[in-house]
């Protein structure tokens, strides 16, 4: 059995609803993403802006 345990503390998280995607709600204004998968060489981090549109943010992982 292998488990990983995030703690943060930061108002708004998500996890994988399917393999390979996730989804937060969260109101207008600019956030720090951060993405990590365990075969991941470094955490990925992105500033992402939602504003009344919507905003989403599309991150394609690819095998060394």
């Amino acid at each position: 059995m292998l488990a990983y345990v995030l703690v943060t503390d930061a108002p708004y998280f998500a996890g994988p609803t399917r393999p390979e995607s996730w989804s937060v709600e969260a109101p207008q204004g600019t956030y720090q993403v951060s993405v990590w998968q365990p075969r991941m060489e470094e955490t990925l981090q992105k500033e992402v802006t939602i504003d009344a549109d919507r905003s989403n943010l599309t991150v394609r992982l690819t095998e060394r």
